[in-house]
């Protein structure tokens, strides 16, 4: 009987209240920082994320099974950020991944007849002209 006291104690030790409190801390010091209804997309933008020096991790990859029992936004799976002091560069990171490359065709004025031209076309429908690429 006296082994069970020994190990008793020893568990004791490792759940004591201030451990418990350490690990709540870690859990505390991570952040939802995404969430959206696809894995793919989710996993692909945890990699760029990584890629660039961010850890994160994802969190409810597997719940969609669940879908029809809980509400859809809660099954979505979620990235959640490590070190809360890379949150603004994750942000900035996910927000060009989620809009994608500013647009770069502008609509342009033919220079031969000043005819508006959107910006997907590179020749005027009216006289032919070209536009004018300026760096």
């Amino acid at each position: 009987m006296a082994g069970l006291s020994t190990n008793s104690g020893q568990l004791k030790k490792r759940c004591s209240p201030l451990n418990n409190r350490n690990l709540q801390l870690k859990v505390n010091l991570m952040k939802k920082i995404y969430t959206c209804e696809n894995n793919l997309s989710m996993n692909h933008i945890k990699n760029v994320l990584e890629n660039n020096g961010i850890g994160c991790l994802i969190r409810n990859e597997s719940l969609g099974s669940t879908a029809g029992e809980l509400p859809p936004i809660v099954a979505w799976p979620e990235l959640w950020l490590k070190d809360l002091s890379q949150e603004s560069a994750a942000l900035k990171l996910i927000h060009e991944i989620t809009t994608g490359p500013p647009e770069v065709n502008v609509d342009w004025e033919c220079e031969q007849c000043g005819e508006q031209i959107e910006g997907q076309f590179q020749l005027c429908w009216n006289c032919g002209g070209a536009v004018e690429f300026t760096a």
